[in-house]
């Protein structure tokens, strides 16, 4: 299987260049922000300090996270609880960091994506964490957007849209409950091969964001995608 790890170096060299994705780093100080998370591979047993400086506990899932509020100090950084009693406090824990991310300037709802830090020595476990803006004006209810981490550019077509998909994320497309045949293309040396297709439907009160991974296979042209549904109820005009 094609580790997503190998196309590390150069997807985050892609995102110094995609404009717009993290805006101007804070460079410290307080903050204030809502975020969800997402891994490719699910993970478990993280916190993160929150408000009232207890810890909170992260909840993965095979798509888009519940969200979670966030005040303190930038960065934000993620941790493991490990025991480590003592005569005077036998439930005292350690905390170990694994995780931290530099919340972007002025961002106040944040897509949090977890990648394993293929960098860090093999005994000790570390992420990198590339923060997404997740705003309503960002990707709108009943549009869908793609952020390609694929390590290939994908191009084709949205619908009737011709795209061209490279490193990072997409502008959103404004479907409302219509149907978008959804094709995209690779570039190898013999030529273009098949990167993914499939019928794409979001609803009023819907929003989604399609992540492109590398191939399963080694040699194989097709991505492999992870749909992040957001679902929002339905109101109703007064009478």
């Amino acid at each position: 299987m094609v580790e997503c790890g190998r196309y590390l170096i150069l997807f985050f060299l892609q995102l110094i260049l995609v404009s717009g994705l993290l805006g101007q780093q804070n460079k410290g100080g307080f903050i204030r922000t809502e975020f969800s998370v997402f891994s490719f591979r699910m993970l478990d047993g993280l916190h993160f300090q929150s408000a009232n400086k207890k810890s909170e506990s992260v909840k993965f899932y095979s798509g888009r996270s519940y969200s979670y509020q966030y005040e303190g100090q930038n960065p934000l950084i993620f941790f493991r609880e490990i025991a480590a009693p003592t005569t005077k406090d036998p439930l005292a824990v350690k905390r170990l960091p694994v995780a931290s991310v530099k919340i972007p300037n002025g961002q106040k709802k944040l897509l949090l994506i977890f990648f394993p830090d293929k960098k860090a020595e093999e005994s000790k476990e570390r992420y990198q964490i590339v923060p997404l803006n997740d705003s309503f004006k960002n990707l709108p209810k009943g549009h869908v957007a793609f952020f390609n981490i694929s390590g290939k550019d994908l191009e084709g077509l949205v619908g009737q849209t011709k795209v061209k998909l490279t490193h990072g994320p997409s502008k959103a497309f404004n479907l409302k409950g219509k149907v978008a045949k959804v094709k995209l293309l690779s570039l190898y040396k013999e030529g273009y091969r098949p990167a993914f297709d499939g019928d794409i439907k979001v609803k009023a009160n819907q929003r989604l964001l399609i992540l492109f991974y590398p191939p399963y296979r080694e040699g194989s042209s097709r991505v492999q995608p992870r749909y992040l549904n957001e679902y929002f109820k339905e109101t109703k005009p007064p009478k």
